[in-house]
């Protein structure tokens, strides 16, 4: 378990620090970058908003990825299945379509509500992977290498 513990925090902190300088680039480039796509000004302008909803994401997303791959490496696959599945359904979608369309926000209120279910996942996963090391989640067998 302390093993897994280990591993845990070293692939998070490797995501983190790789997805958060990308983060960084588009947060401190995106105008730049969304201008390579498009000449027309608006698009840009718009890319460039969204590229900061996307320097928020990476960071959470980092995190959400790792524990998700952890959790199910360590055999807590349904958990991960219901818990990813619900906040897609129950958060992403009503959330970007409220504030997409409802509250009239455009594609910025869609990224809004995507990373308001990224942001979840990591708080909920968070709470999950630390079951890990106190020997409340995951199979013995696989933690000890013994699994198929």
């Amino acid at each position: 378990r302390d093993v897994a513990m280990r591993t845990l925090r070293s692939g998070r902190g490797l995501a983190v620090g790789v997805m958060g300088l990308c983060g960084l680039v588009f947060l401190l480039g995106g105008d730049a970058l969304a201008g390579a796509f498009s000449a027309d000004p608006e698009v840009a302008r718009i890319g460039g908003q969204l590229l900061l909803f996307a320097a928020a994401f990476q960071l959470f997303d980092a995190v959400v990825m790792v524990h998700l791959c952890v959790l199910r490496g360590v055999g807590d696959t349904r958990w991960t299945m219901v818990v990813t599945s619900a906040c897609a359904w129950g958060v992403t979608v009503p959330a970007a379509l409220g504030l997409a369309w409802g509250l009239d926000l455009g594609a910025p209120g869609a990224w809004a509500g995507l990373t308001l279910e990224i942001v979840l996942l990591a708080w909920l996963t968070a709470r999950r992977v630390h079951g890990i090391g106190d020997g409340t989640v995951g199979r013995d067998e696989l933690l000890l290498g013994g699994g198929s």
